[in-house]
């Protein structure tokens, strides 16, 4: 064992109460694969190192292998998902039980990023870092207040000109999602709960509020795009708490036990095979109707035009009722404005403005201006409440009903010989003098019958 090997080892025990509690032969193979990791990782890291020396400079002041077992052996930010959603596995994890990963690009796009994103922020949001905040982080010297394993501390803290802070995490994916995921939810939120114990023992007098947003990079526009985040009541304590308990069952030794939630399974009657055959054929017919129509209705287009004024006045024994003119949703954009432009009018007379209303109520904010006085009302946010329903694991079955939808594949052989069957009852009930198509529905292959199942866990 080198010097590197051996101060590993030795930083390995200082996490562990009883050192002997992991062989040293599981030691020497996890640190092993870690090194194989770091190794892997500044290869990976090298082509930017080359184009932004900051970057280089910083990293040459790394202790990656040190930092690894930090972030192994410790809940910290990166794992808190894990811990909260498999508190076994990442109990395990914790432990040593799972070796290092080799990096993926979208972790070394993370580790490049994070200098580039953390100047964009700030520029962004008008604010200035929260230096006794940050002085507190990088020190490394706070402990969470109830469990040394615990260290949940955001990547950057902002204070506010309205002397509050700003919690931020930052994000590098790929494309920006639509919405914050609940893993993302989950991290904020364990950021928070660092955040809030250390505005307690250290600016217990200030009485600032915690603001949570998630930043995430965009690489099409190349800028970044900040939400704010709200907060879900309670979901802090509750991170933190899982965090700490883990954390104790770690240093004993521990396994969190994870409870299966018990479903009775409903068994697969004759009743329930007869439905879906039953509405699958629908199906296939609805979708043979579909297509028809959507031909015959290209073919009456091109044969009447787009103009209503042009069209013939067809009796209602013809179709059965009347025809109804329904404009098209899309405007034609290019020939609007032109025929706007002729009478003389110019496009900004036709125009509304699109506003960001996260930017625009953090500017009231910044500016002193009380957001409260232009609620006129409250809507249920349907997701939100979700996201709160799941933050503390209710079944979504307690609170939401599922129904079982029926899709069947074009390219099954019963699809495919509904859709012929059906085809030709139409093509023969086109035909003169015939009679209309019977409604009942294609013979169905006999159901196949299951014994009734226990109930299971899943």
């Amino acid at each position: 064992m080198n010097a590197e090997e051996q101060q590993a080892m030795e930083q390995i025990d200082t996490f562990l109460k009883d050192p002997k509690s992991i062989s040293e032969v599981h030691k020497q193979q996890w640190i092993a694969q870690a090194i194989v990791v770091r190794n892997k990782t500044l290869e990976m890291m090298q082509p930017y190192f080359r184009v932004d020396p900051v970057l280089a400079e910083q990293w040459q002041q790394k202790d990656l292998l040190s930092d690894m077992i930090r972030q192994t052996m410790m809940i910290n930010r990166d794992n808190i998902v894990e811990i909260m959603q498999s508190p076994g596995t990442g109990a395990r994890r914790m432990l040593l039980q799972h070796l290092p990963t080799e990096p993926t690009i979208d972790t070394i796009r993370g580790y490049v990023l994070e200098n580039h994103m953390t100047q964009m922020v700030l520029q962004t949001m008008f604010m200035e870092p929260f230096h006794g905040m940050m002085t507190v982080l990088e020190s490394r010297k706070h402990e969470f207040p109830h469990h040394p394993l615990v260290d949940l501390r955001p990547p950057l803290v902002l204070f506010g000109p309205d002397r509050s802070a700003h919690v931020v995490l930052m994000k590098t994916p790929r494309s920006v999602p639509h919405s914050d995921s609940q893993e993302n939810r989950v991290q904020i939120h364990a950021c928070k709960s660092w955040v809030n114990s250390v505005l307690e023992k250290y600016f217990e007098h200030e009485h600032l509020s915690i603001t949570m947003h998630i930043a995430y990079f965009d690489a099409a526009r190349q800028n970044v795009l900040i939400r704010d985040v709200p907060e879900i009541p309670g979901q802090a304590d509750v991170v933190r708490k899982q965090a700490e308990t883990v954390a104790g069952m770690v240093e004993k030794e521990q396994i969190p036990q994870e409870l299966p939630r018990i479903v009775t399974k409903v068994s697969l009657t004759p009743e329930i095979t007869r439905d879906v055959q039953e509405i699958a054929q629908l199906e296939a017919m609805k979708r043979t109707l579909e297509t028809q129509i959507r031909e015959k209705e290209q073919d009456l287009q091109s044969r009447m035009g787009s103009d209503p004024e042009s069209w013939p006045k067809i009796p209602g024994d013809v179709s059965m009722g009347s025809i109804r003119t329904e404009w098209s949703s899309r405007i034609q954009e290019d020939k609007a404005l032109n025929a706007l432009s002729s009478i003389g009018i110019s496009r900004s007379q036709v125009e509304k403005p699109e506003y960001d209303m996260d930017g625009l109520l953090r500017a009231l904010s910044q500016a002193g201006i009380a957001t409260g006085q232009f609620v006129i009302g409250h809507q249920m946010d349907t997701d939100r409440l979700n996201a709160v329903l799941q933050a503390y694991g209710v079944p979504r079955p307690e609170y939401q009903h599922a129904h079982p939808v029926v899709t069947p594949s074009e390219k099954h052989p019963a699809y495919q010989q509904a859709v012929q069957t059906f085809q030709s009852k139409l093509q023969t009930a086109n035909l003169p003098g015939a009679t209309p198509p019977a409604t009942s529905l294609p013979a169905a292959s006999p159901p196949k019958v299951t014994a009734p199942a226990e109930e299971f866990t899943p």
